[in-house]
């Protein structure tokens, strides 16, 4: 008996390793198809990714928060500059400045403001963020 749950321990604790080690972050496929070599990658494009954190910078699924989204260029350098605007379900939260717009660093970063829209906004909600890179529109969402 103790040998089949040591086993199912192990199982669970490597089922759980495995999971743990996946990257929840989405990856560029594949695209196109050539006679040469049968497929092409996608060609590099400008990212945008958001993340929530807390006053002390660590990531938070909780409000008040701050908002940040990190704007990158096909080459992956940080865009200074760029103007984002944020966007959320306004019953549940509200963003500071209320515009939902800021300009990002030299680090690509831009923030806003984020915290529940009353007393007894509860729910779960998705922040929206959208710039421009040159002339690709890129957006990302949290939630």
């Amino acid at each position: 008996m103790t040998c089949r749950l040591t086993t199912r321990f192990l199982l669970l604790a490597a089922v759980f390793a495995v999971l743990t080690a996946c990257d929840s972050g989405s990856t560029t496929g594949t695209t196109g198809t050539t006679a040469a070599t049968g497929t092409t990658p996608a060609a590099p494009a400008p990212s945008l990714t958001l993340a929530l954190t807390d006053p002390l910078g660590a990531t938070t699924t909780f409000v008040p928060a701050t908002v940040r989204a990190t704007v990158r260029d096909a080459a992956g350098a940080a865009v200074p500059n760029a103007v984002v605007t944020f966007s959320t379900n306004a019953a549940l939260g509200t963003l500071n400045p209320v515009s939902g717009t800021a300009l990002t660093d030299s680090a690509g970063v831009a923030t806003v403001g984020l915290t529940a829209s009353g007393l007894t906004a509860a729910g779960a909600g998705t922040i929206t963020a959208i710039s421009q890179v040159g002339s690709t529109a890129v957006s990302g969402s949290s939630g």
